[in-house]
């Protein structure tokens, strides 16, 4: 592999599961197992983030503190580290960063991140399509074109660098799934949800279907705060999950619900495009809630009258995303990606 080298991979520190962040994680684990001296990195010496079964090393570099700390307010910050114990972990050691070592930064702020490692080689992970364009338009100093290589984990995400510039990218396929998430063929009358991106339109749809006579007797519950196994109990026992993507680059909640075996209502957010289509759940118009609303109707009214057809579509919607998405092609992904990165590093040296 040429000279030793650390991938340093910049992290925000946040208080709630991040699906971009978790794939970074798996990237640096992917890396570690293959023999890569690959790190997460974030400004605070104490915080690790916590919604991910992860061995990958962790420290810490203090440029970094006020680009990765959370949103809001300098008081609503303070609290929240002052309160969440993912910043009161064991003390990470302090990064060395070498000439030769690597920095892969997040697109949301690579311009900013990329600005405080100008000599050492740079990569772009662009995910969030919304994030990726917020960082494009303030690098002024064209940090995309100098990068070693683009890293994006969806078409949508692929669409939206292609679009601006036609440096090389290097797409990894996204893993789906987590340890005891499977088909679950027999489902309560429950409706399961995450309402922390359309907070107002989760808590309209739910009201109106409570007064939908097809939805009697059904539960619904909001994943939010939850561990991963409670999570995942939820998503196994619930027949129906409503999703309320909105911009993402690829949407892993209902790719997961997916995976359980629920018939998938609501938006693709965009990049669900990618997996949900009318052969894998019920796409509706983005932000038409009452359109959702009705479907969900529909769904439930179905599948009281016969269950045959809407259990084949979740049962293969199952089928795909587990065989499309999985650890495998993750990690083949990833590798492939690497050896392309080292090798351009090899003709930089």
């Amino acid at each position: 592999m040429g000279d030793p080298r650390t991938y340093y991979f910049v992290l925000p520190e946040v208080a709630h599961p991040v699906g971009g962040v978790n794939v970074a994680m798996q990237i640096v684990d992917t890396l570690c197992k293959a023999g890569f001296d690959a790190r997460a990195l974030y400004g605070s010496p104490r915080y690790h983030y916590r919604f991910l079964d992860s061995a990958a090393p962790v420290c810490h570099d203090p440029r970094l503190r006020k680009q990765v700390l959370p949103g809001g307010s300098r008081r609503s910050r303070l609290k929240t580290i002052w309160r969440d114990p993912a910043w009161r972990g064991v003390r990470s050691s302090v990064a060395t960063v070498r000439g030769s070592d690597v920095i892969v930064v997040p697109e949301y702020r690579y311009p900013e991140f990329a600005a405080l490692y100008p000599d050492n080689p740079i990569i772009v992970a662009a995910q969030d399509v919304h994030g990726f364009a917020e960082g494009f338009l303030r690098d002024a100093d064209r940090v995309l074109d100098r990068s070693v290589a683009v890293l994006t984990t969806s078409e949508a995400s692929a669409s939206a660098v292609a679009a601006v510039t036609d440096r090389p990218q290097l797409q990894l396929r996204l893993q789906v799934g987590r340890t005891g998430l499977g088909f679950e063929a027999k489902k309560s009358r429950r409706v399961a949800y995450m309402p922390r991106k359309r907070g107002l339109e989760a808590a309209f749809a739910v009201a109106a279907l409570r007064e939908r006579a097809a939805l009697d007797g059904y539960e619904f519950t909001a994943i939010e705060r939850m561990s991963e196994a409670e999570m995942i109990a939820v998503l196994r026992d619930s027949r129906i999950f409503l999703a309320f993507s909105q911009r993402e680059g690829f949407g892993l909640p209902p790719a997961e619900a997916m995976i359980a075996g629920c018939i998938v209502v609501g938006y693709t957010g965009v990049g669900g495009r990618e997996y949900f289509t009318d052969a894998t759940g019920v796409p509706v118009p983005d932000s038409d809630v009452v359109g959702l609303v009705e479907a969900t109707t529909a769904v439930a009214a179905e599948y009281d009258h016969d269950p045959v057809r809407l259990d084949a579509l979740r049962r293969a919607a199952s089928d795909t995303i587990t065989a499309c998405y999985s650890e495998d092609a993750f990690q083949r992904s990833v590798l492939a990606a690497w050896d392309a990165i080292e090798a351009e590093l090899g003709n930089r040296d």
